[in-house]
């Protein structure tokens, strides 16, 4: 039987994602985002994720990705050495957004 690892998570893009050739022969877009969230006292907390997505779906994150821009990923959790990334599965590109705005309509993209 095979174990829940499964992923959701919308934030906002910290930098423009970066497009290589993956070591498998295909292609991989990686890119950070960042969530935030305020606590019952007031206080907002930012977390820190790294994204992966491969072949078509990492050339669109690629071409229509950008810094500022809202992002909402499903996909799955894997560590390699230490560290912990998201592999996506599916991203909706959301709006760009300004410092506290909140998120709007969203775009799907896979």
């Amino acid at each position: 039987m095979n174990d829940l690892n499964s992923v959701l998570i919308e934030g906002t893009l910290t930098e423009d994602p970066i497009l290589v050739d993956s070591d498998e022969g295909g292609t991989k877009c990686t890119f950070s985002l960042v969530t935030e969230r305020t606590t019952q006292d007031g206080n907002t907390r930012a977390s820190y994720f790294t994204v992966e997505t491969g072949d078509r779906l990492a050339h669109n994150c690629s071409e229509y990705l950008r810094s500022n821009r809202g992002v909402r990923v499903v996909g799955y959790l894997a560590e390699d050495n230490g560290k912990f990334t998201i592999h996506a599965e599916h991203v909706e590109f959301r709006p760009f957004r300004k410092p506290n705005q909140a998120a709007e309509v969203s775009v799907a993209a896979s």
